[in-house]
């Protein structure tokens, strides 16, 4: 843990009233989808820095546009 804490090339991102209500409300909007409040933080995150691709096997990356790089 203290290798990413005092790595210069990994960014932690701390969970923010703002970031937590931006997530909530993706959550609210995709309730037919199976996500859960960690997965809308993480979409949350990666559209606000432009990223597309996540290192997971798991489908509800797909389902909300990004590419899970595991599948």
């Amino acid at each position: 843990m203290k290798f990413f804490l005092q790595s210069d090339d990994i960014e932690i991102i701390h969970l923010t009233p703002e970031l937590f209500n931006k997530a909530i409300e993706l959550y609210k909007k995709y309730q037919d989808k199976q996500w859960g409040l960690v997965d809308c933080v993480s979409f949350v995150v990666m559209e606000e820095n432009n990223i597309n691709k996540a290192l997971t096997f798991d489908k509800h990356f797909i389902q909300a546009g990004f590419q899970a790089l595991m599948r």
